[in-house]
């Protein structure tokens, strides 16, 4: 019923939305440790600003997989195939 490249769109989509309330618990202690480490130098606040990008998009990445499967199961459900 749904395509590939349909399921994927689901889940960057639905990612995009719970994303923004799944890293904004983070995003205060990430600029803390940027503002901290600003006067030890910048390659501490480039690490850390990477560290912070890593994780967002690897919870992206992960939840947009998670909604890949979920849309996949409902489809073959709704269509009868037990694949």
């Amino acid at each position: 019923m749904f395509s590939v490249l349909t399921r994927i769109r689901l889940g960057i989509v639905a990612g995009s939305y719970v994303l923004p309330r799944v890293v904004r618990p983070i995003t205060p202690g990430a600029l803390w440790l940027g503002i901290k480490w600003w006067g030890v130098g910048t390659t501490w606040v480039m690490i850390v600003l990477f560290c912070f990008v890593a994780v967002v998009v690897w919870r992206l990445v992960v939840f947009s997989f998670f909604v890949f499967l979920f849309v996949g199961i409902v489809d073959c459900k709704l269509c009868g195939n037990r694949s």
